[in-house]
């Protein structure tokens, strides 16, 4: 889709902290984050509603997301990682995975601006545990 951000992030249109990307997804920072180390998941494949989409893509971005917790978890020091899906910010399917210590810890409401320096250390430590996650065969 021409006007979804979501669609041009993944095309390289516009730039974005990317620290995961296979055939159908892409991880990548979002610009607010519920707490450091904050990822968003979408597939490359524009579908506005989790739920319309086929079985085979509704099963893969859940795969991909329990592969990529293990690693948003180490880099966060959090005790859980916590998943959000409610598709009224933007209208592509995507899964938030946010690290998280407490119950109330998932709220959007708590969404904040990291500064550039710090989400571009995240995005490098996230890059690099995602890569040792995928050379120890936990990212398969």
């Amino acid at each position: 889709m021409e006007a979804c951000i979501f669609c041009a992030l993944v095309d390289g249109r516009i730039p974005a902290r990317k620290v995961f990307e296979d055939e159908a997804h892409v991880a990548f920072l979002p610009l607010k984050h519920i707490n450091p180390g904050h990822t968003l998941l979408v597939p490359r494949r524009h579908d506005e509603s989790l739920f319309a989409m086929d079985d085979a893509a509704y099963h893969a971005i859940f795969a991909v997301a329990k592969r990529l917790a293990p690693p948003v978890q180490r880099v966060s020091e959090a005790k859980r990682v916590g998943l959000l899906v409610e598709g009224f910010s933007v209208p592509h399917v995507h899964v938030h995975l946010v690290p998280v210590n407490a119950l109330g810890d998932i709220d959007p409401a708590r969404e904040r601006a990291v500064a550039d320096a710090e989400a571009d250390r995240l995005a490098q430590r996230l890059r690099e545990a995602i890569a040792a996650a995928g050379a120890a065969g936990e990212l398969r």
